[in-house]
């Protein structure tokens, strides 16, 4: 963030869930950092996933769940560090999300936060982030629902039953 110039910096890869207990141990939700928990329904990030051509394993679902219920846990305990906010939420209300997102951050909401062409040529390299200079795409909330694939995605009622009613996501029927 220094190097470009920007007062904040961030990271938004899920692959650090699988860590948080290392990030815990070594210290860092004690330094001044916020959690910033974008939790997303799994079976979209399923779908999602499927189309990169990724592996996905076995245990996917019930990976999701453990490791966002844990952060959740984590970040509940200190309010003034942690806010979750559902993809669909922020993609479905962005503006509003946003300035949630701001307040929390202690920072105001500029003109250009809405500006989709304005994202870093770093994530340009990588063909999977396309998708950071489009308006959020509304068609991505609850694709799940209209999927034909509905029975792989079935057992995740299961699977990440918890997460699932935790973080107020429906239930397939």
């Amino acid at each position: 963030a220094k190097k470009k110039g920007a007062k904040i910096g961030g990271d938004k890869s899920p692959n650090d869930l699988g860590y948080l207990r290392y990030l815990e141990q070594y210290g860092l939700f004690t330094k001044d950092i916020k959690i910033i928990h974008l939790v997303r329904d799994v079976r979209d990030v399923y779908l999602s996933i499927k189309k990169t051509g990724w592996l996905l394993n076995d245990d996917f679902a019930r990976i999701w769940n453990n490791s966002n219920l844990d952060l959740n846990k984590l970040g509940s305990s200190m309010p003034s560090k942690y806010i979750l906010i559902k993809y669909e939420d922020l993609i479905l209300s962005f503006e509003e999300k946003l300035s949630e997102l701001c307040a929390f951050l202690n920072i105001k909401v500029a003109k250009e936060m809405l500006n989709w062409k304005n994202v870093s040529e770093n994530s340009l390299l990588n063909i999977h982030h396309l998708n950071v200079m489009k308006e959020p795409q509304v068609s991505r909330a609850y694709a799940w629902k209209n999927s034909p694939e509905k029975s792989l995605i079935m057992p995740f009622n299961d699977s990440a039953y918890s997460a699932l009613l935790t973080f107020k996501y429906s239930l397939l029927e």
